[in-house]
């Protein structure tokens, strides 16, 4: 089984990079600076992940530890990315007005699911709070889609985005839901499967983010090519 996660990091790691390329080429990093920050973050972390796994060896407290602290900064990052978006949908709108409740209840929820759901146990304890976390991102994110739908015309690299999101967080949720339950019945098969929803959930996303820059890179080189041809 852990050559099974080893292929799957490797395959995810290329799509980092892949993504990371495809947003740098396509210039949309101007545009959405802060994925792009989360992208740098999710490489390096994810590097540093395997590595430390690697020097140590084995699951202990200390890789424990790293990992999550590794973890809680992915998730908020990513966390901050789905409010970003929102916000930026909503500006322009009728509901823009709403922007500073939303970022003002979506801290004081990620605050008070931090301190509520306190455990001494680290790995129970993080676990509640990504599931947590990530049921309040794909509301979040179902709000942005219905924002999206209302704009006209409708912009295709923010439904692409929110697209792989909705996959990302809703494979989370499901994921960190069934590791929950696994931590209950001290189930390893659950936490396992869990762990594998999670893994596919963050493949599938950066796969539908990889087709929104690369064609949106594409779309850019093809106007450029016909600007210049029309030049005299």
């Amino acid at each position: 089984m852990i050559y099974f996660f080893w292929a799957l990091w490797g395959v995810g790691t290329v799509l980092q990079v892949l993504v990371i390329a495809s947003l740098v080429r396509a210039q949309n990093f101007k545009r959405f600076p802060l994925l792009f920050v989360f992208l740098i973050v999710l490489f390096l972390t994810s590097v540093a992940d395997a590595s430390a796994f690697l020097e140590i060896g084995q699951w202990t407290d200390v890789s424990r530890k790293y990992f999550w602290l590794n973890e809680a900064i992915r998730q908020s990052l990513m966390f901050a990315v789905v409010i970003s978006l929102v916000i930026r949908a909503l500006a322009g709108t009728a509901m823009a007005r709403l922007r500073k409740w939303l970022l003002s209840g979506t801290v004081l929820f990620a605050v008070f699911s931090v301190i509520l759901n306190s455990d001494p146990n680290l790995d129970k304890w993080m676990t509640t709070i990504v599931r947590n976390l990530s049921f309040c991102a794909v509301i979040l994110n179902l709000a942005l889609w219905l924002a999206l739908v209302r704009r006209k015309p409708p912009d295709r690299e923010l439904f692409l985005l929110s697209g792989g999101l909705g996959l990302q967080m809703a494979g989370d949720a499901i994921g960190y839901s069934l590791r929950q339950i696994a931590f209950q019945e001290s189930s390893r098969t659950l936490s396992t499967l869990g762990n594998i929803v999670a893994v596919f959930a963050h493949l599938l996303c950066l796969s539908v983010w990889l087709r929104a820059f690369r064609k949106s890179g594409t779309g850019s080189s093809l106007e450029n090519s016909a600007q210049a041809a029309r030049r005299p």
